[in-house]
């Protein structure tokens, strides 16, 4: 019999997917001996800009349809040990409960359709939950047991803070583990209970904190990305005005394209633009709506550099592009950025740049473009300033 010992060295993705698996092997579990925890995550989300309003009815009857998904398969763990399809995993109690290196496990149950075991962990401190891949050797410990959507594409945790603030966590299941999407956070109301819809969307039961009575909400999960884009807009942006637009018609839809610039500059002449949010907004239902965002695509402000940065937006059909100006060496360089929209995708199309020598305008440098053969295929949302200046070294 193979002994394996799951020590304090951080293990790679590599050395935890387990080849030639069988159920003959041993590992051992020690929780005060692993070093990877919590998978931490600092990026939290404002709660209230992703709910909204549901009627208490439609809130019972989803909770009482929702069952989650786990079985009742406790004879795969008995005595501290766990059967899995590769091999037994004995996991290392401590029972002195007095002592802060107290530690036991409880079998919660096993997702099926994910191949997830469960499993309680009880520490002297708290308590948490461990989610074991059966059919290797993956692991996630979160909060508490997790809430899997119907699909089982997604999961969910929540958490109250004492009464004084809440939180929810978002998982999308992939790759055989959890992996953290948001934090949804809240001052202003405590989630009392949290579950999943039959259509796949988050219903939340909450109390706000200035009041007695219950509001009930839901999440959207297919509207996650434009609500996190508006919060983001609203919340950097609000005051910036439109310094340049452009209307882009896909043979599936109709796009706005907008450069946003700060309302101090508006009355200012011969003032340079740089660092300017492009937002494209989607037409839905007659009206234009906030769809995605790039704030890191055009060129930054450079000292000892009189170029005047962003210039206009330009389409035709179902193509845009952004001209900007900026400066290389002893050289102005003219830059068009190209996107094209197709089947509700947006990608880089082109990039090209031309040259003028600021010491001899009339000299001629050859234009260079890079295409798709380059680079690929790369989203709007991934083109930045930096992405643009390694292409050109490449």
């Amino acid at each position: 019999m193979l002994l394996v010992i799951f020590g304090c060295k951080k293990k790679s993705a590599e050395n935890n997917n387990i080849k030639n698996q069988n159920g003959n092997k041993e590992y051992i579990f020690n929780y005060h001996e692993i070093t990877e925890q919590i998978e931490q995550n600092n990026d939290l989300y404002k709660l209230e800009d992703y709910i909204t309003p549901i009627s208490k009815n439609q809130f019972i009857k989803d909770s009482i349809l929702y069952k989650n998904d786990l079985l009742d398969n406790k004879i795969v763990f008995e005595n501290g040990i766990l059967k899995t399809s590769f091999g037994k995993i004995k996991f290392i109690v401590n029972k002195n409960i007095d002592s802060d290196s107290f530690v036991d496990y409880s079998y919660i149950g096993f997702n099926k359709k994910k191949h997830f075991h469960v499993i309680n962990i009880k520490l002297y401190d708290g308590e948490l939950t461990l989610l074991m891949n059966d059919e290797n050797y993956n692991y996630k410990i979160i909060n508490n047991t997790p809430l899997f959507s119907k699909n089982n594409d997604y999961a969910i945790n929540y958490k109250d803070n004492e009464g004084l603030s809440s939180s929810l966590d978002l998982y999308k299941i992939e790759n055989g583990s959890l992996n953290k999407l948001y934090i949804f956070s809240s001052e202003d109301n405590i989630i009392k209970s949290a579950v999943w819809s039959a259509d796949n969307n988050i219903i939340i039961k909450a109390k706000p904190l200035n009041n007695d009575s219950y509001k009930f909400y839901k999440i959207n999960i297919n509207n996650l990305k434009t609500q996190r884009q508006k919060a983001y807009v609203n919340k950097n942006f609000k005051n910036d005005y439109a310094l340049d637009s452009a209307l882009v018609i896909s043979p599936l839809n109709e796009y706005k394209i907008i450069a946003l610039e700060k309302t101090e500059k508006k009355n200012i002449e011969n003032v340079q633009h740089n660092s300017l949010p492009i937002i494209i907004q989607k037409k839905d239902g007659g009206i234009f709506k906030d769809y995605v965002i790039n704030d890191q695509l055009t060129f930054k402000y450079h000292d000892n550099c009189p170029a005047d940065g962003f210039q206009r937006l330009v389409s035709k059909n179902n193509y845009f592009t952004i001209e900007q100006t900026y400066c290389k060496d002893f050289m102005f360089v003219q830059s068009y950025v190209t996107f094209k929209i197709e089947n509700e995708k947006i990608v880089l199309y082109k990039y090209g740049e031309e040259y003028t020598e600021r010491s001899n305008p009339e000299k001629n440098i050859n234009s260079i473009t890079k295409t798709s053969k380059d680079f690929g295929i790369v989203k709007f949302e991934d083109v930045t300033e930096d992405f643009l200046i390694k292409l050109m070294q490449k």
